[in-house]
């Protein structure tokens, strides 16, 4: 279901790709941008119309919030302006007891190998670097988590498999389904598992996944509150690897 979202302001990009998303908490429709994701929720419907309620913004690690008020047009344009130049936060992580857990600890093996921190998920039989790219050491805190464009982010695991890790050449990006099935939808800031996967950015994490509806756009997960939203090629995400673990 494609809609279209208008803005008054010529300042904000007038069309927004915007799609359905089908998750175990209340829909919401997300739009799309090059460098923001507006998810729009809690919408009153008539047979004819939807009258918006609040409103999400989320891009660059920043998630917002706002309800349908005279100056919330004004928020969310000075916001999309401030998220171009705001870093990743990382907040305290919330998980809903409604929705069940298939995602716990018990679910993942965390080990070093040659001195390198991997995750096996014995759910899919997939490895993944415990680490996003650019954070390494105990807990994942040393470093700076990368944020690359997708055809960068497809060419990081060509150069790891060079010197390889964990003793292995095979690190690829994930695909859509790939990605999706670490994703916690349980929990939100983080959506994930932080025991297996710590220091997560609340971010959007590439997949190899192009899609086929719009040509020069890419899939990717936001870890903050665990959807799928696709982006152009030149959007810049975090970067997590993964190969088979057999």
């Amino acid at each position: 279901m494609n809609i279209s979202l208008y803005f008054p302001n010529p300042d904000i990009e007038s069309t927004m790709i915007a799609q359905v998303l089908d998750a175990p908490r209340k829909p919401r429709k997300s739009f799309i941008t090059n460098k923001v994701t507006l998810v729009f929720l809690d919408f009153l419907c008539t047979s004819v119309t939807c009258t918006l309620k609040r409103i999400s913004i989320s891009g660059f690690g920043i998630f917002k919030q706002f309800k349908k008020t005279g100056d919330s047009m004004k928020a969310i344009i000075f916001l999309l302006s401030s998220l171009i130049v705001s870093q990743i936060v990382n907040a305290a992580r919330t998980c809903e007891d409604y929705i069940t857990d298939d995602w716990p600890n018990n679910r993942y093996k965390i080990e070093s190998i040659l001195g390198d921190s991997v995750v096996t998920d014995n759910k899919t039989g997939l490895m993944w670097k415990q680490c996003s790219e650019g954070l390494s050491g105990v807990d994942c805190m040393n470093g700076t988590a990368t944020r690359s464009t997708w055809q960068q982010s497809l060419a990081i695991p060509n150069t790891l498999n060079v010197t390889g890790f964990a003793g292995f050449t095979n690190w690829r990006l994930p695909n859509i389904k790939e990605l999706r099935s670490i994703v916690a939808m349980n929990c939100f800031d983080p959506s994930i598992n932080e025991t297996a996967f710590p220091n997560t950015p609340i971010s959007g994490f590439w997949s190899s996944s192009p899609s086929i509806h719009l040509d020069g756009y890419a899939w990717f997960s936001e870890f903050d509150h665990g959807y799928d939203v696709a982006t152009v090629y030149s959007g810049v995400n975090s970067v997590r690897l993964v190969r088979f673990g057999q």
